[in-house]
């Protein structure tokens, strides 16, 4: 387990207006504090490659999915390594841009916590051996990778379907 911060509430005096990013409330709010918080801890705030899993059921758009949550760096490292299955070619270059993206998005990030700024909050959650059950459709898939804000509800656990 990883420690991160503990969420902290947004300064209700801060102007969004004049952020020098363009960082709005918006980019900062999360859905659900509870599953956000859970996946801060367990991963840290910047997610960074780790062996660190948790089981977790989502409910999303009515589909149920079920399976392991991992640090976004892991689930990174595991997705080039499928692309790579695919094309060397593409995994490469895929890879390069990420690997700019996300260096660049990490250097905002600990600008923003040395200025006191509110940080854009994550977005995604990355899973791992997931099933996605809807209707009478089961599908396994390897990685998976869904926005926050889609889940409807969630559970601790791995459920089998």
């Amino acid at each position: 387990m990883t420690d991160a911060p503990p969420l902290e509430p947004i300064d209700p005096n801060y102007d969004f207006a004049t952020d020098p990013d363009g960082v709005t409330a918006a980019d900062v709010d999360v859905n659900d504090v509870q599953l956000h918080a859970l996946l801060d801890f367990q991963f840290g705030v910047d997610q960074e490659d780790s062996a660190s899993e948790l089981g977790l059921t989502l409910l999303i758009n009515g589909a149920l999915v079920t399976g392991r949550a991992i640090p976004y760096g892991r689930w990174l490292r595991e997705y080039y390594a499928q692309l790579r299955m695919a094309s060397q070619k593409l995994a490469e270059g895929i890879e390069a841009v990420f690997t700019d993206v996300n260096a660049e998005g990490k250097a905002i990030r600990d600008r923003r916590d040395t200025e006191n700024r509110p940080n854009v909050a994550i977005k995604h959650i990355h899973m791992r051996d997931v099933i996605v059950r809807t209707g009478n459709v089961t599908l396994n898939v390897p990685l998976w990778r869904a926005e926050l804000e889609h889940v409807d509800g969630w559970s601790l656990g791995a459920a089998s379907v």
